[in-house]
């Protein structure tokens, strides 16, 4: 099937054959809570606006970085993985963690960065890896970088958008991972590895509040008179 993006004024959607969906990020993005609006917002206000600009630019490049290395380490590219790994945008995030892409590169890969939808629901979202790893569960794999350390409870959005991504695995494939694992990687310190198995209570409380926050999308969209115009 045919599947292209497009931006809208609240952010990114997948044209899915006949079909517009807004993507997972941009859902979780439009349905925070106004405690976590007021955190952003005090912390941009603290750093200043231009600051704040270019710590999230630098961000976003340093995460597209780590994304490649970990791509090629996936697909065997040792060359590109090591010439990757000494730009200095990204080495100080790898070199701590190397006990973890050792880990990874002994997955066997089922799809990496690929789009997922779920034509119930209405929305589509695009996964960083899902792979069989070496005790042999399939596991759903969302890696971050972080500047500073992130305790579980503030992963709480990326397991979002893992469990969004898993409900459309199981849409489109009739089963679902086993584990879904959030990595995030710092600065000069070990990589912490989260991981919440599909048996647990937390992973269907998860599913609720995604749930939850998709039908709060739907009605800030249908409220908003949004049109999406496709190019």
């Amino acid at each position: 099937m045919n599947i292209h993006t497009f931006d809208t004024d609240i952010g990114r959607y997948y044209q899915v054959g006949d079909n517009a969906y807004p993507s997972v990020s941009t859902i979780i993005a439009n349905t925070k809570s106004p405690k976590e609006k007021a955190i952003l917002s005090n912390w941009r206000k603290k750093v200043g606006y231009k600051q704040a600009n270019i710590i999230t630019q630098s961000a976003c490049s340093r995460g597209s970085l780590l994304h490649k290395c970990v791509e090629h380490l996936i697909n065997g590219d040792l060359s590109n993985f090591n010439n990757l790994g000494s730009n200095e945008a990204i080495v100080d995030f790898i070199k701590p963690s190397l006990k973890v892409f050792a880990h990874i590169s002994k997955c066997q890969s089922l799809g990496t960065e690929e789009v997922v939808y779920n034509t119930d629901l209405g929305y589509a979202g695009r996964f960083d890896y899902y792979a069989h790893s070496p005790s042999g569960k399939k596991v759903l794999i969302d890696w971050k970088t972080s500047s500073q350390k992130k305790p579980l409870e503030y992963c709480n959005n990326y397991f979002l958008q893992l469990t969004a991504y898993s409900l459309a695995l199981k849409k489109m494939q009739g089963n679902s991972p086993d584990e879904l694992a959030v990595i995030v990687f710092y600065e000069n310190t070990p990589a912490d590895v989260y991981r919440v198995s599909v048996q647990d209570n937390q992973y269907v409380t998860y599913q609720e509040e995604f749930i939850d926050r998709l039908a709060k999308f739907n009605q800030l969209t249908m409220s908003a008179k949004l049109e999406t115009k496709i190019p």
